[in-house]
């Protein structure tokens, strides 16, 4: 059995969202629950098919244009070691 805890869960669920649209929603709504402003937060949403590339990636090592792989593409720091210039979450 799961022991019960007193907590708040904010629930949010929205639509379907551009990708950096949704990683901006969710870096903000991270700085607000660790600064205390806002509570532990669930987030629902899809975002359209994404390919993210690392800092480091390149365009070229793609292997399908744009309108062939039917995808957005975007830069992340997802996964890397954060620097003074980007934000950890």
């Amino acid at each position: 059995m799961i022991p019960f805890t007193d907590r708040t869960l904010q629930l949010l669920q929205y639509a379907t969202l551009p990708f950096l649209e949704a990683r901006r929603l969710q870096e903000d709504l991270a700085d607000e629950v660790a600064q205390g402003s806002q509570p532990p937060t669930l987030l629902l949403l899809e975002h359209l098919h994404t390919f993210t590339f690392e800092r480091r990636g390149h365009q070229e090592q793609l292997l399908w244009d744009e309108v062939q792989r039917r995808a957005h593409m975007s830069r992340s720091d997802a996964g890397e070691v954060p620097d003074e210039n980007h934000s950890q979450h």
